[in-house]
């Protein structure tokens, strides 16, 4: 819970932010932890307990809201909890929203009322809401998955125990061990769907969402008469939320997504579907499902593919996964660029090579975007910003097929970002 506060609370550009989680038997809020701020803060919070009755206290009055809330001056009231957060927080005036998942109220969220040193807009609010359900769906997620583990613990416990006590019991333990293993394999059946389900999907909605933006401010927004107010305020508003369905389906893809696969890889738990392939075909359909990015980006597209290249054997959903990947990021570091994409045979293994002509990496930096949450723009605070676990990910999918990826790089000279995948052997 607190990597995913603090990484809210960071992409979101607030000082501090605090989370409290609904105890349903006691009916209250508890286990605050905050994120943000001088070391130690999270001590003001430790024993909060807050009764999900309490007519005065913020947290109590969000899990009964409908949606977020700004407290101008929260402790104005002098109520304990409410003076105990503003001091967590270090700001009068709070903002919060209920952690809503399966229309479950499953916690608090709340932080200071200014973002990245400036007063809240109205947008904001939005905001924070949906980013808190996606925070709500981690936490619900974390909290069935823990269940279920603890269920699993039990269940082998008692496995042992009776195979030690009652000999005469083996065909039970038997059966009871077949069923925590079948009860493991529906869960890791159930996050590789997940997984497919999200990924490839949201990056041809968001990228189609971006060129209909483009399209309508374009082509349709200066056709429209707008002298009428509301029609001045209806292409306002449309224009808006275009822009934040774009802006919460790559923080779906980057909060969800990514850190899911990245805990599915590390964790052992890919199905991996290997079978005879070849990488063109693979690179054909990642280039179909990039489409659009190219076409909003105004970034050029080279293609060179090699004849009779030979076939490999792959998952191929993982390598069209591991090929958007490289081609959303010569896109997004390319804006008005040109992008090469190369497959051609390397010795006993084929390799696909994404140049780009954007603004290249630090030689400190090339293998430091392999690691987990860092990213290229770290070092660029004008930079695109993501999660940072598109690159971790990658990797791990082509060292998982005999290969490896690696970028070759000059700051102002663009990238060449490489991965090769053995020959298929008879």
């Amino acid at each position: 819970m607190e990597l995913g506060l603090a990484e809210i609370v960071g992409r979101l550009g607030f000082e501090r932010g605090a989370v409290g989680l609904i105890d349903d038997a006691a009916s209250v809020i508890t286990g605050f932890c905050v994120a943000g701020g001088p070391s130690g803060l999270g001590l003001l919070l430790a024993d909060l307990a807050v009764p999900l009755d309490d007519e005065t206290a913020v947290p109590a009055i969000l899990a009964r809201a409908d949606g977020p809330l700004h407290v101008r001056d929260a402790a104005s009231d002098g109520g304990t909890v409410n003076v105990r957060l503003a001091a967590a927080l270090g700001s009068p005036g709070l903002v919060g929203t209920p952690l809503v998942t399966q229309g479950r109220v499953v916690g608090v969220l709340l932080v200071g009322d200014a973002r990245d040193g400036r007063p809240l807009e109205a947008e904001d609010g939005p905001l924070l809401y949906t980013v808190g359900s996606l925070l709500a769906g981690g936490l619900e997620s974390a909290r069935l998955r823990a269940a279920l583990e603890a269920q699993n613990r039990a269940l082998e416990a008692r496995v042992a125990e009776r195979t030690r006590d009652l000999l005469g019991a083996m065909t039970e333990a038997q059966e009871a061990r077949a069923a925590a293993e079948l009860a493991n394999d529906a869960k890791s059946r159930f996050l590789a769907n997940v997984s497919h389900e999200l990924r490839t999907p949201l990056t041809s909605v968001v990228g189609f969402a971006r060129l209909n933006r483009k399209r309508l401010d374009e082509v349709v927004f200066p056709a429209v008469a707008r002298d009428d107010p509301k029609v001045d305020r209806t292409v306002r508003q449309v224009d808006a939320n275009l822009g934040i369905i774009v802006e919460e389906g790559e923080r779906l893809t980057g909060l969800i997504n990514d850190l899911l696969d990245l805990a599915k890889i590390e964790a052992g738990r890919i199905d991996w579907r290997m079978a005879p392939l070849h990488l063109e075909d693979v690179v054909r359909r990642a280039l179909a499902a990039t489409s659009a990015l190219f076409e909003v980006g105004a970034v050029g597209l080279e293609e060179h593919v090699e004849d009779d290249l030979p076939g490999i054997t792959g998952d191929a959903e993982r390598l069209v996964q591991v090929v958007i990947n490289l081609l959303s990021n010569a896109v997004k570091f390319s804006p008005g660029g040109r992008v090469t994409v190369i497959v051609a045979r390397n010795g006993g293994s084929v390799r696909v090579a994404v140049a780009d002509t954007g603004r290249g990496v630090a030689e400190a930096d090339l293998e430091r975007i392999f690691e987990p949450f860092r990213q290229a723009s770290d070092t660029v605070p004008d930079g695109p910003r993501g999660t940072g676990l598109g690159l971790p990910i990658a990797r791990q999918i082509v060292r998982a097929h005999g290969g490896d990826l690696a970028v070759v790089s000059r700051p102002g000279e663009g990238s060449t970002f490489w991965f090769s995948v053995p020959v298929a052997t008879d």
